[in-house]
């Protein structure tokens, strides 16, 4: 997604039970609730931060999980 205002895609994702990923400058803390269901990572990162977090996702989804947490 380009960037901007999200924050009715990851509602729409949790909604679904569709797991996803957030990349952002906010703190977890201090972004909206719903972007603290997904797997957040911070910014700056480097792509190997990314990959992690892509990999450890659909390792969970893999093994049956649909929560997020």
């Amino acid at each position: 997604m380009s960037d901007g205002e999200c924050t009715a895609a990851a509602k729409k994702l949790l909604a679904d039970g569709v797991p996803f990923i957030v990349h952002s400058a906010f703190v977890a803390n201090d972004a909206d609730g719903v972007f603290r269901s997904g797997t957040f990572v911070s910014k700056p990162t480097g792509t190997p931060d990314i990959v992690e977090a892509v990999k450890n996702l659909l390792a969970r989804v893999a093994n049956g999980a649909t929560s997020q947490n």
